[in-house]
């Protein structure tokens, strides 16, 4: 059964893509608060014939997203945006050299009718942003929160930007353990994809 209503977000990975436009395993990270979407590069193509609205067909190029988390995880900054962890401190050295990796970006949605996963392909990240504030008379949270831009890929001889899939699809138990290519007999997915 499909879901009437969503809400909340859980189960944050990245899976790295690989030169092979494969990719690596995903990687959980904790703290998900927030992921505001929106369709990026829409296009509306309208053909106007015999005095009237003849054909039309809208596209998106991709979708993008300010994922808010508590505070990404060093792997994330490391594997995804190139930056280093100092072998001596153990800190985070982030330098206007670093070179970003695209990745898959996974995460659930929460419905009336169970959950619903999602997978955007081949993502880029811009570095996280914060804002630092004094206490009060509470503490003030400093979450963080980096732009993800999901681009069109070829899969099967057709470009997708996501697939998504809710409980009770082939591929929804395994979801988080690979990323669901839909041409990939062993992921569980039966071509499906948005």
């Amino acid at each position: 059964m499909a879901n009437k209503v969503q809400y909340g977000i859980s189960n944050v990975y990245y899976a790295v893509e690989t030169a092979e436009g494969q990719y690596s395993t995903p990687v959980k990270m904790p703290g998900a608060e927030n992921l505001a979407i929106s369709n990026s590069g829409g296009d509306q193509d309208t053909i106007y014939a015999d005095n009237q609205n003849y054909w039309s067909r809208s596209s998106t190029s991709g979708k993008q997203g300010d994922l808010q988390m508590a505070k990404f995880p060093q792997s994330f900054l490391k594997d995804v945006l190139g930056q280093e962890i100092d072998e001596t401190t153990g800190g985070v050295i982030e330098g206007p050299g670093d070179v970003a990796k695209a990745f898959a970006l996974m995460f659930q949605l929460e419905g009336d009718a169970g959950g619903k996963r999602v997978c955007w392909f081949h993502c880029t990240a811009t570095v996280p942003t914060y804002t630092a504030a004094t206490n009060t008379d509470s503490i003030s949270e400093a979450s963080e929160t980096s732009t993800v831009t999901a681009s069109p890929v070829t899969i099967g001889g057709k470009l997708r930007t996501q697939i998504s899939m809710e409980s009770g699809d082939n591929g929804y138990a395994n979801f988080f353990t690979k990323v669901p290519l839909s041409t990939d007999p062993s992921s569980g997915t039966d071509g499906g994809g948005e």
